[in-house]
């Protein structure tokens, strides 16, 4: 990455660090639009955003950080997190499963076989 995309991160990390939220989202922000394939930028502007309670604009910067790269778990997390502040429950639990490597249609196995 480039010296600047690293100051930008950096710069957003201690801001998002002192809850200094809107500035940390506009650093972040700066940061995606000098490279808009950053993913951790993405992760980063949705802690933000889900900190002052922009829940769907949070929700979308995690979903395009794992766009980004699929295997971020710490995105799954939050962006199931997200999903059940917005009371989308069967969702949350389905990106769980999914981030788990689960097929979510799987039938349950009873805890007592009969």
């Amino acid at each position: 990455p480039s010296s600047s995309m690293s100051l930008l991160m950096a710069k957003g990390q201690v801001l998002l660090d002192t809850e200094r939220l809107q500035e940390a989202v506009a650093c972040f922000q700066e940061a995606i639009t000098v490279d808009p394939n950053n993913a951790e930028a993405h992760l980063k502007k949705g802690i933000a955003l889900e900190r002052m309670n922009r829940l769907e604009p949070a929700l979308a910067a995690y979903e395009e950080a794992l766009r980004l790269n699929p295997k971020r778990t710490v995105a799954n997390v939050y962006k199931a997190r997200v999903l059940a502040a917005l009371h989308r429950y069967d969702e949350a639990i389905s990106v769980y499963d999914s981030a788990l490597g689960r097929n979510a249609a799987k039938v349950e196995t009873p805890i007592f076989a009969s």
